[in-house]
């Protein structure tokens, strides 16, 4: 057992000399049924009004289950057009991301335009008052702006499916032009984290109460050469910290030196 033990040990710690990259890593604390449940805003820099980016990081969960997270590009810090809960309407929805336990690179579209559902600007319906309590629309009529040029200032991550107790890591944001030429590069190493602080280089809603966010450093990202490890040959399962797991674990574990994973 102390030989198992000790080439486990032994295949972290050569696992963790590459592993000084710093990620975003998100923990799920409460389960929740809709995707902006659960929100944080990751800043960009630089971007231009009117111009389409594309958007690119690494990113994979712990989860033994796949699920979905949502994502926008939105211009957080304007304030002359914004919706009925008086956040921001200058935004576009981008793409869905399935993350599963392998670590993906997810590519996301930043087109530079959207339409813009103002209620700043709304008109009252006939016989009505604007009322906006409770995110309320009955009562008015929307200022509606197509082909509306902005530059987004943040990418919105909604991950309110995600699971209690699941985590998400993030690597670091590339953000290209619309040639592929890279523009910038966010690798967390000087990144800042806040509630309600859009000055944070990560922000989030802190009364949604449903996830924590924090800077870290990567994990074992090279799991994968674990695989290879002759460790556990009687068929005993390990936690990626090197502790036996009893059989009601769920998650990632070695098991006769191969990564599997329990759900």
């Amino acid at each position: 057992m102390k030989k198992i033990f000790t080439l486990i040990a032994a295949a972290l710690m050569a696992v963790n000399v590459s592993a000084a990259n710093k990620v975003l890593k998100i923990t799920g604390t409460a389960d929740k049924v809709n995707p902006w449940d659960s929100q944080c805003y990751i800043n960009l820099k630089n971007l231009e009004k009117g111009k389409a980016y594309v958007v690119k990081f690494d990113v994979y969960t712990t989860a033994g289950t796949e699920f979905k997270i949502g994502t926008e590009a939105i211009d957080e810090t304007q304030t002359e057009h914004m919706t009925e809960w008086n956040a921001s309407a200058v935004f576009n929805y981008t793409e869905e991301l399935t993350l599963t336990n392998q670590k993906s690179e997810a590519v996301i579209n930043f087109p530079g335009k959207t339409t813009v559902t103002c209620h700043s600007h709304c008109t009252a319906k006939p016989g009505m008052e604007i009322d906006h309590t409770n995110g309320n629309t009955k009562n008015c009529n929307p200022e509606i702006l197509k082909d509306y040029e902005y530059a987004a200032t943040a990418l919105l991550l909604n991950v309110g499916k995600m699971p209690k107790d699941a985590v998400i890591y993030i690597g670091s944001i590339k953000v290209y032009d619309a040639d592929g030429n890279l523009l910038s590069t966010e690798d967390f190493d000087n990144a800042t984290v806040g509630e309600y602080d859009a000055t944070k280089t990560i922000h989030y809603p802190a009364w949604q109460n449903a996830a924590t966010f924090e800077i870290v450093e990567e994990p074992t990202t090279g799991i994968s050469n674990i695989e290879s490890v002759n460790v556990a040959k009687d068929g005993k399962c390990f936690n990626l910290a090197g502790q036996q797991v009893g059989k009601n674990y769920k998650g990632v574990v070695i098991k006769n030196g191969k990564k599997m994973v329990i759900k």
